[in-house]
């Protein structure tokens, strides 16, 4: 067998390196890379097709003229997510401003018609028999229409 695939490597520690993680510091991965790309007539890698991007295919079967691929897109690290809850107000800050909320259940809450005269209610009850008179005979549109579109 000419190939290997390789996910990751183990050290004498415990730890392990993955070559297609973000995390691992970028020049290593790049160094890897420039290494097995001298080493190795195929290299493949995230970047080169969709079954490569969680592993490094390795191989040295020869082709003609020495031809060689080294596909292996060594990726920027992922950018810090913004945090979750905003930072804590400093001590010396104003004390914020909170509004009250109406509670329903409550019955000296205000209502927005007690302030009105009796008056104006007898016009809106004038004024809105008129409108209903004219839907009577011709339906309200609910859609404007254009006139350049009819035909």
């Amino acid at each position: 067998a000419n190939a290997l695939d390789v996910r990751a490597f183990g050290l004498a520690n415990g730890k392990s390196i993955s070559l297609t993680d973000r995390s691992v510091p970028r020049d290593l991965r790049e160094t890897v890379l420039h290494s097995v790309c001298a080493r190795f007539s195929t290299v493949l890698g995230p970047g080169s097709d969709w079954y490569h991007e969680d592993h490094i295919h390795l191989d040295l079967a020869e082709r003609r003229s020495n031809y060689r691929i080294c596909q292996w897109n060594v990726y920027d690290p992922l950018p810090q997510v913004a945090p979750l809850l905003p930072a804590e107000r400093p001590e010396g800050a104003p004390p914020r401003e909170v509004a009250q909320k109406a509670d329903a259940s409550r019955p000296d809450a205000p209502k927005a018609d007690h302030g009105k005269a009796d008056e104006p209610d007898a016009a809106k009850s004038d004024d809105a028999a008129a409108p209903e008179s004219a839907a009577e005979t011709k339906p309200q549109q609910t859609k404007k229409r254009r006139q350049s579109r009819r035909f």
